[in-house]
C-alpha cells in the first residue's frame, strides 16, 4: 500500500516527494504505537508478527530492531538517533515501566500535524497551500472530535487531560465550541454543539454514535469534492492518499467481518462510501 503511494508520488515528483513525507511519518506513528501497546501488555516479542516490512523499507527507523526491545528505556535508546528520540525521552517514568500509551499516541499525532503544516508552509504557496491546510485542518479537527466523543462515551477523561491530547488543527470548529465540547458531560451534548457548525449537514447522513465511521465519511466526502473540483495536483494527490487509507480500512473490515461471521448487510454498513465520479 505504502509502496503504491510512493510510486504515485514519484510519478508527480514536483509535489509528491513532499507529500510522501506525511505518508511515511504517519506510518511510522502507527508502527510505534502498535509496538508501545504490545510493550505495555508485556508482549513485545509479538511485534515481529505484526511488523510491516514495507514501512521498514521506507523509514529511517530500524523496526526490525524493535522486536528485540524489552523495556521502554531500550525503546528510547533504539530511537535516539531518529526524530522520535527527543519525543520519547520526554515521557516521565511510570511504575508499570511504560508511560501512558494514550498520551504517547497523542504526542505523536501532535508532532505529525505540526510537521505537516510546516511542510505545507515551506513547500506550497497560494491556493494550493490553503486547500492543503483546509484538508489537514478538517482531518485534525475530526481526530480531536474522535478523542472527545470517545472520552465522553466511555472514559470520562478530564477536560484538562483531553485538552493536552488535542492536535493543533482547526477548520470549522471555533475555539469556543472546542472548549464547550471538552467540558460537555455526554456525547449528546457534543452532537448539539456540532449542530451549530459546518458539520451539521453530516449528522443526518452518518451515525455519529459510530464516531470513527462518521469522521472517516466526512473526510472522504470532502476529498471526493476536492478530487473533482480542485485544479491543484498536490491537493488531488493528498486526497488520493486519504482515499487509499480509507480503502485499506474497508478491506480490513471486510476480511474481519467474514472471519467472524458477520452478515453481508452489516459489513456493508461499516464500509466508507466512495463517490465513483470523484474516483
Amino acid at each position: 500500500n505504502i509502496a503504491d503511494i510512493k510510486s504515485l508520488c514519484h510519478f508527480e515528483r514536483s509535489v509528491g516527494e513532499h507529500l510522501f513525507e506525511y505518508v511515511v511519518q504517519s506510518a511510522e506513528n502507527d508502527e510505534l504505537i502498535n509496538f508501545v501497546r504490545l510493550l505495555a501488555a508485556s508482549r513485545p516479542e509479538d511485534y515481529l508478527l505484526d511488523l510491516s516490512s514495507t514501512v521498514n523499507g521506507f523509514s529511517h527507523i530500524d523496526f526490525m530492531r524493535l522486536s528485540k526491545v524489552r523495556t521502554f528505556w531500550e525503546l528510547v535508546e533504539a530511537l535516539s538517533r531518529t526524530r522520535y528520540g527527543k519525543i520519547f525521552r520526554s515521557f516521565p517514568a511510570s511504575p508499570t515501566g511504560v508511560p501512558d500509551v494514550t498520551m504517547i499516541e497523542a504526542t505523536l499525532d501532535k508532532e505529525l500535524y505540526r510537521s505537516t503544516f510546516e511542510m505545507f508552509r515551506d513547500s506550497f504557496h497560494g491556493d494550493t497551500r490553503k486547500e492543503l491546510e483546509l484538508l489537514l485542518g478538517v482531518q485534525g479537527e475530526l481526530l480531536n472530535l474522535r478523542r472527545i466523543y470517545r472520552s465522553k462515551k466511555y472514559y470520562g477523561t478530564s477536560p484538562e487531560l483531553l485538552r493536552a491530547q488535542m492536535v493543533s488543527a482547526s477548520a470549522h470548529i471555533s475555539h469556543r465550541n472546542l472548549e464547550k465540547m471538552l467540558y460537555a458531560d455526554t456525547p449528546r451534548e457534543i452532537e448539539e454543539i456540532l449542530k451549530t457548525t459546518w458539520y451539521r449537514k453530516y449528522l443526518n447522513q452518518y451515525d455519529i454514535e459510530n464516531i470513527d465511521y462518521f469522521a472517516d465519511c466526512v473526510l472522504q466526502d470532502l476529498c471526493n469534492r476536492k478530487i473533482r473540483m480542485s485544479t491543484h495536483p498536490a491537493v488531488v494527490m493528498f486526497c488520493y492518499i486519504i482515499h487509499t487509507v480509507n480503502e485499506t480500512e474497508n478491506i480490513t473490515n471486510i476480511i474481519e467481518g467474514v472471519r467472524y461471521g458477520v452478515g453481508p448487510d452489516e459489513i456493508s454498513s461499516m464500509l466508507i462510501r466512495f463517490d465513483r465520479e470523484g474516483g
